[in-house]
């Protein structure tokens, strides 16, 4: 059987000094052998996340035989209050630890207390702090290193991880590692994308690169160039520009008040079509193979 002993003030401050609850592992796979906790440091929630009802502490586990320690994170939730969100996370760790190894912390189990599972503690190897910013101001190879993982997660794995902010991503601080967490939500996906992902080329359309979350985050990382610029204080597509005409018809109508107006801005619209500078488009997978720049 295998047991783990916590200080029940490392999941509610305001519990007695020294208390303890013995939970079970109930998970198919976990440690094995009895541990207890020896030491916790409570981890703040993001801002973003702080309606959350689970528990994050890095703990310190001993095997209470062999002495030996493990660094690790321990995601709790008490009185049931996400019983199916642990349920989910759970699963998602059974079914695919094996497929995401090193894209994902170890796994070691579910452990609940008592018949009624009042305290649920899932356990999870520590690999680091979430990331410390939000995705476009990274360090660039930092962007490219995450795209490639979320890459390997939807082409060669088939899975989506559907919560990818910066708080489920964890980089470890000695080997650059990046690890996923969160798993609630990972379900089955077919990636569907037609263009290679270039940095510095114009920003595609969703249905060019599969609107999914590698999109999404492509597009917060700003790994795209923009494709718009501005004209007289209005976005304009560089797609849909052509002429002099084509600024025009995108500019608010209500915005030009005289023909006086109309001619002075279609004068400038010609100088700026002369100095607009297009980005190249993505090239498409099948004319253009992967390296270290191009996904």
């Amino acid at each position: 059987m295998a047991t783990l002993t916590l200080f029940l003030e490392s999941l509610s401050p305001n519990s007695p000094k020294h208390a303890t609850v013995v939970l079970q592992r109930t998970s198919s796979f976990g440690l094995t052998g009895s541990f207890t906790q020896i030491s916790f440091t409570p981890i703040e929630r993001p801002e973003d996340d702080a309606a959350s009802d689970f528990i994050l502490v890095r703990s310190t586990l001993q095997n209470d035989a062999t002495k030996s320690t493990l660094d690790v994170v321990i995601k709790a939730t008490l009185l049931r209050r996400c019983e199916y969100e642990i349920a989910l996370e759970t699963k998602a760790y059974e079914n695919h630890a094996n497929a995401l190894a090193g894209l994902i912390p170890e796994f070691h189990g579910l452990y609940v207390e008592g018949p009624n599972a009042i305290v649920q503690c899932l356990i999870t190897q520590y690999c680091g702090e979430p990331l410390p910013t939000a995705f476009s101001l990274l360090p660039l190879g930092l962007r490219w290193k995450i795209v490639r993982q979320v890459l390997k997660m939807h082409e060669e794995l088939g899975l989506h991880h559907l919560a990818l902010f910066e708080r489920n991503i964890l980089r470890e601080a000695t080997t650059g590692n990046i690890y996923f967490i969160d798993l609630r939500m990972l379900r089955p996906h077919q990636c569907k994308r037609k263009l290679r992902i270039k940095a510095g080329c114009i920003h595609p359309s969703p249905d060019e690169v599969d609107y999914d979350e590698l999109y999404k985050l492509v597009t917060k990382m700003q790994l795209w160039a923009s494709n718009c610029v501005d004209f007289w204080g209005e976005p304009m597509f560089l797609h849909a520009l052509g002429s002099a005409e084509d600024v025009m018809a995108m500019y608010p109508k209500y915005k030009i008040t005289s023909e006086d107006q109309r001619k002075q801005m279609l004068v400038e619209a010609e100088v700026f079509l002369e100095n607009v500078v297009i980005p190249l488009e993505s090239p498409p997978i099948t004319e253009c193979l992967a390296s270290e720049d191009v996904l």
